[in-house]
């Protein structure tokens, strides 16, 4: 079977080209690079950022905060700085 991809092909190539205009769709974002951060202190300062974001509705602002950390840790991501991407 002949690989279908071109050589070189590399999907983080890709990716690049969409990010930017995929994610202003999304009212709820926080920005990950590397750092020192654990997952639980990263995940929470995540969700303090959801929190108290200005643009949120009564309903939004509730299901935030009924997220637990059993629940919000598992998928973060380890060793990152979170902050708020400027909108």
């Amino acid at each position: 079977m002949k690989n279908p991809l071109p050589p070189r092909h590399d999907v983080r190539d890709t990716w690049a080209g969409f990010a930017d205009s995929v994610l202003n769709s999304y009212k709820y974002k926080v920005k990950l690079t590397p750092g020192g951060q654990k997952k639980g202190r990263a995940a929470r300062q995540a969700m303090d950022a959801f929190a108290h974001n200005k643009e949120g509705l009564a309903a939004e602002m509730a299901c935030i905060s009924e997220v637990k950390d059993p629940e919000l840790i598992p998928p973060m991501l380890a060793n990152v700085k979170v902050s708020m991407p400027v909108s």
